[in-house]
């Protein structure tokens, strides 16, 4: 077995570097619902490869710090490999988020996709060590996989249960922590073993080449945190350029004479939602409306379309649409009554599900609003709304 011992400073910049990295990475991607599509995508790309190579930057640095007593060296295609699968798994994790309904369910997901995400790259970078061949204890492994998976769970229930500047830092903290502990709960049983057979190759890094790499990708995300902090801190939602609200009324209908009664009532149909586009302020029929989500001090509609942003607070639009067919189903969710196909029972909750939307599948139901939310569904449709079996 092979001595070993630890730099304690190299273990303390390691958790720093996690930290930096999972605050730019959750922090860079808030508020962009709002934003074309394409600057969408290349945030959403650009968190991947922070929190991607956050995980990976705080393994390698996590390494460096662990002396051995001998030389070692790592095997460049599994190091880069390595890389490369924690960039990927936390994109994936990041398009569940960004790009479908934020369900309880689909938090847990994706909560569980990067806690798979951390535990995948750390044993590929295990194996990627020349001259020493890692053991595993069972124990520790599994440890490690327990811990990844809550971590991942609660890091991103925190940070997008509500997209608030106290959740995003504090999901910043859990996330950046367990990704420590998830790598020190796996090292605690491992113990390495002497590989005499191996001869240094040129496919191979020291361990001066690797403190390199790790040292220019820590100097990137450290540049990326200090420019999305500035904005994270001065991006307050007063200072977003919207028109007052007497401009987002739309304009408006005249109503037919109290004499007049073979005009049919379409008060209904002509109410609208205001939405931005192209730095313009639009206005949508409520029937095109199947669901809004609250989205800070703003919302988005879920249309046949796809998302558009709505200026509106999710209760200024639960306040002025309530009487027209909207209804609260959650603090995060309003439904359109007239859109939803389906009601499904989940326990005490519940979802709301929708079929003609293809950018919602579908709207969770607090357990404290299932009962009012079954007695209007039940009085707006009779039997077309049912519990699916």
């Amino acid at each position: 077995m092979v001595a070993i011992s630890h730099n304690l400073f190299l273990v303390f910049a390691s958790i720093a570097i996690s930290l930096l990295a999972a605050f730019t990475g959750l922090a860079i991607t808030n508020n962009i619902a709002s934003l074309p599509e394409y600057k969408r995508k290349t945030l959403v790309i650009m968190s991947a490869f922070i929190l991607g190579g956050g995980i990976w930057s705080m393994h390698f640095v996590a390494m460096l710090a662990h002396e051995f007593a001998v030389p070692v060296y790592y095997d460049s295609l599994q190091t880069l490999g390595s890389a490369l699968i924690a960039i990927l798994v936390v994109g994936t994790a990041l398009l569940m988020l960004h790009y479908s309904a934020r369900t309880p369910a689909r938090l847990i997901a994706s909560g569980l996709v990067l806690g798979g995400g951390v535990i995948v790259m750390h044993y590929v970078g295990m194996y990627a060590i020349r001259g020493m061949i890692p053991q595993f204890n069972l124990l520790s492994v599994a440890l490690a996989v327990l811990v990844a998976a809550i971590a991942g769970i609660t890091a991103i229930r925190v940070a997008y249960g509500e997209r608030t500047r106290q959740n995003i830092i504090l999901g910043s903290v859990v996330f950046g922590l367990s990704v420590a502990a998830v790598h020190f709960a796996a090292m605690l049983g491992t113990t390495f073993l002497l590989d005499e057979s191996f001869q240094p190759l040129p496919v191979v890094m020291a361990n001066h080449t690797l403190a390199l790499t790790v040292t220019i990708a820590s100097f990137v995300i450290c540049g990326t945190f200090l420019l999305v902090t500035t904005n994270f801190l001065t991006n307050v939602p007063i200072t977003r350029v919207a028109p007052a609200a007497s401009d987002l009324s739309p304009p408006a209908t005249p109503k037919p004479a109290a004499s007049d009664t073979s005009a049919p009532d379409s008060t209904a149909s002509t109410v609208q939602l205001p939405f931005e586009k192209n730095k313009k302020i639009n206005y949508l029929d409520l029937d095109q409306v199947a669901a809004a989500r609250a989205d800070g001090h703003y919302t988005q509609l879920y249309t046949k379309s796809g998302l558009l942003f709505c200026p509106w607070s999710i209760s200024e639009i639960d306040k002025k649409m309530s009487p027209h067919g909207f209804h609260r189903t959650h603090r995060s969710y309003l439904v359109n009554i007239h859109a939803v196909n389906a009601f499904e029972k989940r326990g005490e909750t519940g979802v709301c599900l929708f079929e003609d939307y293809p950018s919602l599948e579908s709207v969770p139901v607090s357990r404290n609003r299932v009962i009012g939310l079954l007695q209007v569904l039940e009085n707006n449709s009779g039997d077309a709304i049912h519990e699916p079996v």
